[in-house]
């Protein structure tokens, strides 16, 4: 006597997890960015170069994203200093300091004509 035995699958399918052709064209929801919050680098003393970290990083994220979907805005950087030396040194390295984070953040994508730079 031969014993043969024989494979069934029984696939049971729930409607509500078929995809249907209404499905895919649904909008995709975009999270809207905010701006973020400010952002301060301190500098050695009498110095323009600065080390990026995560914060760095994090706010370069944030500001792209708000940027991008915010075409008029515009990310202004500030360059300060203590009150130690002249005046015209201080407006001097607050510049370069302001011109440094700036060039940082360009080299990461942001495109220069959504920066102010001033003191």
């Amino acid at each position: 006597m031969c014993h043969e035995t024989e494979t069934i699958e029984i696939v049971s399918v729930n409607p509500e997890d078929v995809i249907t052709g209404d499905t895919l064209r649904k909008p995709l929801v975009r999270k809207q960015a905010v701006i973020p919050e400010n952002l301060v680098i301190y500098f050695a003393f009498g110095k323009s170069e600065f080390n990026p970290d995560a914060e760095t990083d994090k706010y370069f994220d944030e500001s792209t994203a708000y940027l991008d979907q915010n075409s008029q805005a515009r990310l202004i950087i500030t360059g300060y200093t203590d009150a130690i030396g002249s005046n015209e040194d201080n407006q001097a390295l607050g510049y370069r300091r302001a011109q440094s984070v700036q060039h940082y953040f360009e080299s990461k994508g942001m495109p220069a004509n959504k920066i102010i730079n001033r003191i």
